[in-house]
């Protein structure tokens, strides 16, 4: 929903707003991938657990400090 989202509310510029959109997209995940390696092989599940909570409430926060 996100990606199909983003042409309609960049206007004029929907080329560069999709490709920023999947630059982020795809930078986010490698980061988060490799950090996601390093919290396994430290702390295991518990700690994999720990980064999506922690990444979960950031998103929540980000939300809900965007809606107003």
């Amino acid at each position: 929903m996100a990606s199909g989202s983003v042409g309609p509310l960049a206007g004029p510029a929907k080329g560069h707003a999709a490709s920023l959109y999947l630059l982020f997209y795809y930078a986010g995940s490698s980061i988060t991938g490799s950090v996601g390696g390093w919290f396994w092989q430290h702390g295991g599940w518990s700690s994999i657990v720990a980064l999506t909570g922690a990444l979960s409430l950031l998103g929540l926060f980000l939300a809900l400090r965007s809606a107003r």
